[in-house]
């Protein structure tokens, strides 16, 4: 069975299946990305609010959604 298991996990590259978590945004995010990047470069709200405004949960999500639109975060 162990050799059966090991060899299905070595094969599945080559059907083109990866294990683990994609990496990289959502699609929705990269498409607000743009207008996250406007409203945090022209101070208009913190980043609290900017996170509401676009329904991102989390701190860490919105730099890495920054970061995507080429903004350099300190801190990050």
């Amino acid at each position: 069975m162990r050799e059966r298991t090991q060899a299905g996990l070595n094969s599945a590259p080559a059907r083109g299946h990866n294990r683990g978590r994609p990496k990289g945004l959502s699609e929705h995010y990269q498409l607000i990305a743009p207008d996250v990047r406007e409203m945090y470069e022209k101070k208009q709200c913190s980043t609290n609010e900017i996170r509401k405004i676009f329904g991102i949960k989390s701190q860490p999500t919105l730099y890495r959604i920054l970061q995507f639109a080429g903004v350099a975060v300190n801190g990050f």
